[in-house]
């Protein structure tokens, strides 16, 4: 408004500006393109933008926009009023830019540091069960995040770490941590988990000197006697190979089953389908020896959770292709062997 607008200039005044009152209605009256001594000013914006890069705005130089005015020295002025306002208008948007990325450093720590503390309290060195409230926080981070985003290097290195903690009921909660992201995480994020986890079991971890999820540095750890003997640590080992053989194989609800088609998709997922259910059994039993354990049984609940939607999905889809095919085939037969096994072998009695 300033430089859009002019009061009539008052010849007798020191500065050229006359006696203007900025806080009354003189800011705001209409003015002719010429002022009553012949100058104008108004200031073209093709003047301003000639000659400057598309989208800047470059004051003209201190001497041109003096030109303007019959009295230099109100030139100057209003040239160093407009340089001004361009210095504290650069300073706001400086500060403001500075300022919104100290916010989003902000927003990632504590982002960071809510992950952190939920993982703590998942993994507490007891044998107690994770709090289910706890459990699902992290679960619902995942379902409501959009898939353009990833959302599993940065857990998997927090689940990592806890992992290789010297308590065998910490690493064996991270572990079931890492259970559940794979068989009841988000669906958009299913394949990013899989490929996360295989792509950090090939990276090294500089902090512990060894690459991610490597079992046998998890079992060369000095477990405590006081809290992990023989039969603890036989479980955990068992327990995380079947986690990570899962994680890396399957999506949620076993997806990988209902996809196959042709006849060498279908026996390499009988092969995985074998594979799991034997991981599943040893899970099953170096369990017998930890019944007063509360954590080892939520572990192995969830293990024959797993086992049972598996083949279900499998039955399932033995019977919709017979239905489609008309009759069974040699394929269908050898999966049904497989089912009797998982029924005589791995459902408990």
């Amino acid at each position: 408004a300033l430089l859009g607008r002019r009061p009539a200039r008052d010849a007798e005044s020191e500065d050229g500006l006359g006696d203007f009152d900025f806080d009354g209605g003189d800011a705001y009256d209409d003015y002719e393109d010429e002022s009553p001594d012949g100058v104008g000013m108004e200031l073209d914006e093709a003047l301003l933008t000639k000659g400057q890069p598309e989208g800047k705005v470059i004051l003209p130089s201190k001497r041109s926009f003096a030109k303007r005015f019959k009295d230099p020295e109100a030139g100057a002025r209003v040239f160093q009023m407009a340089g001004n306002l361009q210095g504290r208008l650069s300073q706001t948007f400086g500060d403001a830019a500075q300022r919104s990325t100290g916010v989003l450093r902000e927003m990632k720590g504590f982002f960071s540091s809510e992950l952190e503390q939920v993982i703590l309290k998942i993994t507490r060195p007891n044998e107690m069960m994770p709090k289910t409230k706890h459990v699902e926080n992290l679960l619902v981070a995942t379902h409501d995040t959009p898939a353009q985003f990833e959302v599993y290097p940065h857990i998997l290195k927090k689940l990592w770490n806890r992992m290789l903690e010297e308590d065998w009921r910490t690493a064996l909660k991270a572990t079931y941590m890492l259970h559940k992201f794979a068989a009841d995480g988000a669906p958009q994020h299913s394949v990013e988990l899989k490929k996360t986890f295989a792509s950090m079991a090939r990276q090294y971890c500089a902090r512990h000197k060894n690459t991610y999820f490597n079992l046998e540095q998890v079992m060369n750890r000095d477990f405590s006697e006081k809290t992990g003997g023989e039969e603890e640590v036989g479980f955990l080992s068992a327990y995380m190979r079947y986690t990570f053989f899962r994680t890396r194989t399957f999506r949620p609800h076993f997806a990988e089953i209902t996809a196959a088609r042709s006849a060498k998709d279908k026996a390499g997922i009988l092969l995985k389908i074998q594979r799991l259910l034997a991981l599943a059994k040893n899970v099953a039993e170096s369990s017998t020896e930890l019944v007063d354990a509360e954590v080892a049984a939520v572990c192995l609940e969830k293990v024959l959770e797993d086992a049972a939607e598996m083949m279900a999905v499998l039955v399932n889809r033995i019977e919709s292709s017979s239905a489609s095919a008309g009759g069974r085939d040699q394929g269908d037969d050898d999966t049904q062997q497989l089912v009797d096994w998982y029924q005589e072998n791995v459902v408990p009695t």
